[in-house]
């Protein structure tokens, strides 16, 4: 109950259980609950609702649908004769934070300023006239207000006397993370929370590194990702596993995204599909979670890097330190063309394996692919497979030096294949490294990258 409920946010123990779930699925449990509460004092009750096409959020389902009741309840109980309306609203804020709101609007007594300033006060009581005619407002309006505070938001009120009042709650579209009791006592503003209604921002900005968004639909799994990266300093947004959750992955801009990945599931390959397509997203770090094997899913998708569940933690803390989500200067952005070869796979791994040298991997595996990426990017080093398909990875080498000489773009060439004469001199004509098949090739490689960094304590920004 609400004095049972109240005592467990006030001793810190009330949990937020964040889920994805339809906001109408929501309002038609609320609308359900709602309709006889209205006819109860002849009200008219009306609901306004978003498109279902994109209406998935991230919030404690039950703390919404609480919350609701509680707000329309107290809206049917001072209002007679007249309409109770509650429309629902998914936006951006100005600082583009992905937000949904809910507003109920009565056509009620209203308030005076004075009465509005205690409203949420537990067992708030009116004047002694409409006290004896209504009744106070018990718990439902305090229970409400900290438990929209729980999950990120808040709950204002704007209300005349004699019209009627509007009270609306806004909460993040997608929670980051479970949200402690200490912001349920935070007295933020409508202004304030547009700006930090995500709890990862919260935290101090000089102590962060870095934006991480994570799609995993399994509670379980996203609550010890979402542990794990607070626990590293990382701002953590939780958004859906669908195409419904893109939307925030733009609007967030984010500096890596971990994903879960089914590989029965179409659903989720769309959105790295279109992440990979978005213009803005085009080069941001992947790290994928799954069940299945993450080899194949690594050579398939160009990810940065993938866990095989449970998760490795120390594996992926190297991942991250890798992609430099830090945003400092020195760090190596390193171009792999793979064509899933045995030697560019034990390449890959070796380099994900690395923590002592902070790069970030970009792999390609389509020859036209890298060039594009390479023109767009300009990497510290480009890594190219010519295992397989040789004469078109050779020729895009070819176009790629006619923009960067050997000087500006180091590049070196590996092949499970011996090359002939030609092939040799064609890549010594163009000032590009070839690294036979052997035992020596890896450790090489990593050679090339520590003296990159040695040449210069600052590596070049990308232009």
């Amino acid at each position: 109950n609400g004095v049972l409920d109240l005592s467990k946010i006030e001793a810190g123990k009330m949990t937020v259980y964040n889920e994805s779930f339809s906001v109408n699925k929501v309002l038609d449990d609320v609308c359900a609950t709602a309709e006889p509460l209205a006819q109860k004092n002849k009200n008219q009750f009306v609901c306004e609702r978003p498109s279902r096409d994109n209406d998935m959020v991230y919030l404690d389902v039950t703390k919404v649908r609480q919350s609701l009741i509680n707000l329309i309840g107290n809206a049917c109980k001072f209002t007679e004769n007249g309409s109770v309306r509650l429309s629902c609203r998914l936006f951006n804020s100005e600082a583009g934070v992905p937000q949904v709101s809910f507003s109920v609007i009565d056509t009620g007594i209203g308030m005076t300023e004075k009465q509005q300033a205690k409203l949420f006060n537990d067992f708030s009581q009116a004047d002694a006239s409409t006290t004896r005619q209504y009744g106070g407002t018990g718990l439902g309006l305090s229970l409400s207000r900290k438990l929209s505070r729980l999950m990120g938001g808040d709950i204002n009120v704007q209300s005349s006397l004699g019209v009627g009042s509007t009270f609306t709650m806004i909460l993040p579209r997608y929670a980051s993370s479970e949200v402690s009791e200490e912001t349920s006592d935070t007295h933020a503003s409508t202004d304030q929370l547009q700006d930090n209604s995500q709890s990862a921002e919260t935290s101090s900005s000089s102590a962060s590194r870095g934006k991480i968004v994570v799609a995993d639909d399994d509670q379980n799994s996203m609550d010890l990702i979402n542990r794990f990266l607070k626990k590293n300093n990382f701002e953590v947004f939780g958004v859906p596993n669908s195409e419904a959750g893109f939307e925030s992955i733009v609007s967030i801009q984010p500096d890596a995204l971990i994903v879960d990945i089914n590989t029965s599931r179409s659903e989720e390959w769309n959105v790295l599909a279109m992440v990979k397509s978005n213009r803005k997203l085009s080069s941001l770090p992947i790290v994928v979670v799954s069940r299945d094997d993450t080899q194949k899913l690594s050579a398939m998708i160009g990810a940065a890097g993938c866990l095989q569940k449970p998760i490795d933690w120390d594996r992926l803390e190297s991942i991250l330190n890798r992609v430099s989500i830090s945003h400092k200067a020195n760090h190596l952005d390193i171009a792999l063309l793979q064509n899933c070869s045995e030697l560019s796979l034990m390449i890959q791994k070796k380099l994900e394996s690395l923590q002592n040298i902070p790069f970030h991997l970009t792999i390609e595996q389509e020859p036209d692919a890298m060039e594009a990426s390479v023109l767009k990017h300009r990497p510290h080093l480009m890594i190219v497979d010519m295992t397989y398909r040789l004469e078109a990875t050779l020729s895009m080498i070819e176009r790629v030096r006619e923009h960067y000489n050997a000087r500006e773009l180091p590049l070196v060439a590996i092949s499970s294949n011996n090359l002939s004469l030609d092939v040799l001199a064609r890549l010594d004509s163009v000032g590009t490294r070839w690294l036979p098949l052997n035992n020596d090739s890896v450790h090489v490689l990593v050679s090339v990258i520590e003296e990159l960094i040695t040449l210069s304590s600052k590596v070049p920004s990308t232009p």
